[in-house]
């Protein structure tokens, strides 16, 4: 049986949570009578780094990384390095978005013959994808169906799970 001083408890923790400056509760300790909140703030401090997807304090960004959302420590990697993860992020977002139009078409041609070969199989790959079925609607119904070899493509580089 509850006791009065859990039901006001559990009113003024939906109360709270009810609240709109409250972003997020982590976690509610009641002890011995007592109420503790630890509270998350509503914004992550500090930066996102775009290449290795990390929230990063402002000291690990230079002037110019801050602009581009590149770390330190990713900006010490050698270029090419930078510029496969890029691609190959590029290349997973065209398989998120709703229509592979005739822009991303032409953009992963141009990347089918990048001298990275992962990069030139995974854009040759979508190339393929968007040429049965450029929308993303049904899509791998369709592939199940007439290209089982690119739906089983799609699942051996992982492709699939991002288009879901």
């Amino acid at each position: 049986m509850q006791t009065y001083h859990d039901i006001l408890i559990l009113n003024l923790t939906l109360c709270l949570l009810m609240e709109s400056w409250f972003k997020r509760v982590i976690k509610l300790f009641c002890r011995s009578g007592g109420i503790f909140f630890m509270l998350a703030a509503g914004k992550n401090m500090g930066h996102y780094c775009r290449l290795c997807g990390r929230t990063r304090p402002n000291e690990r960004f230079s002037g110019n990384g801050h602009r581009i959302h590149v770390c330190n420590d990713c900006a010490k990697m050698p270029k090419a390095d930078r510029e496969a993860i890029e691609q190959e992020e590029e290349i997973f977002g065209f398989m998120r978005q709703s229509h592979i139009s005739d822009k991303n078409i032409a953009r992963l041609r141009v990347l089918s013959a990048a001298d990275n070969s992962r990069i030139a199989d995974l854009a040759s790959l979508v190339l393929d994808v968007a040429k049965v079925k450029p929308y993303k609607k049904r899509r791998l119904k369709v592939l199940a169906r007439e290209r089982r070899d690119l739906l089983e493509a799609l699942e051996r580089t992982g492709l699939i799970h991002v288009h879901q």
